[in-house]
């Protein structure tokens, strides 16, 4: 029972790892996103 135990807390973590990767991943791709349209606005005004 240990084992079953141990192993579930190994995929939590792996799991609450990925997420992380992937928030901070999505963040630095809409980053990049809006900073092409903020160039345009300054550029127009």
């Amino acid at each position: 029972m240990e084992s079953v135990q141990l192993e579930h807390e190994n995929v939590t973590q792996l799991v609450l790892v990925s997420l992380r990767d992937g928030v901070e991943e999505g963040r630095r791709l809409s980053n990049e996103e809006k900073d092409p349209f903020e160039r345009i606005d300054r550029g127009a005004v």
